[in-house]
């Protein structure tokens, strides 16, 4: 019995550990195709699977009816072209510290398809670098992969043929940010319901 007791634990823990985490990312297109970033979406989610996430695209920014917890939203607005005096070689930028906003500079997406072709492939390779730089929470580059600092001819041509993996460093700091973003959402909750606490006491009641 106990040795069917700890096989059961194990196998729950198992199915636990593979349970992919949920992350929702809502997606202001403005005047870019929606089809060309809906083809990005579906590679980038099989990508995003390989490191045990689940996305959730939405077109649209989050509204109050939107039942993904805040702390797992992620907001990519598009722009059709680059800003004057941004960095030429910059196809989009992330706010990781700030830890929901992403700018896609889809001229500059436009541009490196005229080299090398596949303009689904390169978007979604540029929505999982900026998306995982927001959950992982931090501004840091891998060796290898999709998320080197730069990538170079022999990386676009791999990625036509098979999408550019996350090191295995890369899918432990989502793991540890996802699980950072939790936190400081429960801390946040709980002093928003001390600080309810303290209101209702100082007019004479107590609600929870």
């Amino acid at each position: 019995m106990r040795a069917i007791a700890i096989a059961a634990v194990f196998l729950a823990s198992a199915g636990a550990a593979q349970a992919a985490e949920k992350v929702t990312v809502y997606v202001n297109a403005n005047s870019v195709p929606r089809q060309a970033i809906l083809f990005a979406e579906g590679i980038s989610s099989r990508m995003f699977a390989t490191a045990g996430v689940a996305v959730e695209w939405y077109f649209g920014e989050p509204g109050s009816h939107d039942k993904a917890p805040m702390n797992r939203a992620i907001i990519v607005n598009f722009e059709p072209q680059a800003p004057p005096g941004s960095n030429p070689a910059a196809m989009a930028y992330s706010l990781p510290y700030e830890g929901v906003h992403i700018v896609v500079f889809y001229d500059r997406i436009r541009r490196a398809c005229q080299h090398c072709g596949g303009c689904a492939t390169i978007l979604a390779h540029v929505l999982t670098h900026e998306i995982t730089h927001v959950l992982q929470g931090i501004s840091r580059h891998s060796k290898t992969g999709v998320m080197k600092a730069s990538w170079d001819a022999v990386d676009y041509m791999n990625m036509l043929w098979r999408p550019l993996a996350f090191a295995p460093e890369d899918i432990e700091l989502i793991r540890f940010g996802l699980r950072w973003r939790d936190t400081l959402a429960s801390a946040s909750q709980t002093a928003a319901h001390a600080d309810c606490d303290i209101i209702a006491a100082a007019h004479g009641r107590h609600e929870r």
